[in-house]
């Protein structure tokens, strides 16, 4: 599938060309690639467990951004990326190495005093 996409996608990305000149066993890897993180994968990211969460992210987000330098798809990738930044919790984000305390809805659905009396 690869092998005719990037030579026929409507606005290709400036990464393109170079795809199209990759060897066709790469290309047909690629696809069978795609279609794990984007089918089994993406289940991952529904998963309770954080460290599974987080890799479904990370592939989900590595795999749009090599479809946005390939190709161009408006804003599809952009939103895409966007759901994946929810399953990173918060501490990944943390620069200083401090952990925060809860907040937001997690922190409000967790909190045990709210419910009694």
């Amino acid at each position: 599938a690869l092998e005719y996409h990037f030579a026929t996608q409507c606005l290709p990305g400036p990464l393109a060309w170079f795809g199209h000149q990759l060897h066709p066993l790469f290309l047909r890897t690629s696809v069978a690639a795609m279609f794990v993180i984007e089918i089994p994968a993406a289940f991952f990211l529904l998963a309770p467990n954080v460290a599974i969460r987080r890799l479904g992210a990370y592939l989900q987000l590595i795999l749009q951004m090599l479809i946005m330098l390939t190709g161009n798809y408006n804003f599809f990738n952009i939103l895409t990326m966007s759901l994946c930044f929810p399953c990173i919790e918060e501490d990944e984000w943390e620069i200083t190495g401090k952990r925060r305390q809860k907040r937001g809805l997690r922190a409000l659905v967790s909190s045990q005093h709210l419910f009694e009396k």
